[in-house]
């Protein structure tokens, strides 16, 4: 696609632009684009359980199991983990976000990025009560 490119950009030099030709230019620099994106959400191999063995190591805690993991836009993991003892906690980074004004956490769902980058969901807390969060790089907050 790129040699296109090169091939229709030279010859625009030799005999002139054309709308044609540029529009193929935007649709193949598209078309590469989007190969560049998939490329970078895709994960290496061994990837995902590297990041989790670290992130046990750091919270001092065993990660019995992780569920709807993905790459944040600016390339972060995230996603939600089971604990040892049972509880399914949102994670990002090397961040298990385990409390939220100050009550545990008992479980996580709707873990997503919103479109300002902060992380996002849904958890129960240890009284029961469900509440949306969100957690903006320093401090989980409920948002009801």
């Amino acid at each position: 696609m790129a040699e296109e490119i090169k091939e229709i950009q030279e010859r625009m030099e030799e005999e002139g632009e054309t709308v044609e030709d540029y529009q193929r230019i935007i649709e193949l620099a598209k078309k590469i684009e989007k190969i560049y994106r998939e490329k970078e959400l895709t994960f290496r191999r061994g990837e995902v359980i590297d990041h989790l063995l670290n992130l046990e190591k750091i919270s001092s805690v065993e990660i019995k199991d992780a569920f709807n993991i993905y790459r944040q836009p600016d390339g972060t993991l995230a996603g939600r983990v089971e604990l040892e003892d049972g509880r399914w906690v949102p994670f990002t980074g090397d961040k298990l976000l385990e409390k939220i004004s100050g009550k545990e956490i008992r479980d996580a769902g709707y873990i997503h990025t919103q479109p300002d980058g902060t992380l996002a969901g849904r958890v129960k807390l240890e009284d029961g009560r469900f509440v949306n969060f969100f957690w903006d790089g320093e401090r989980l907050i409920v948002n009801c």
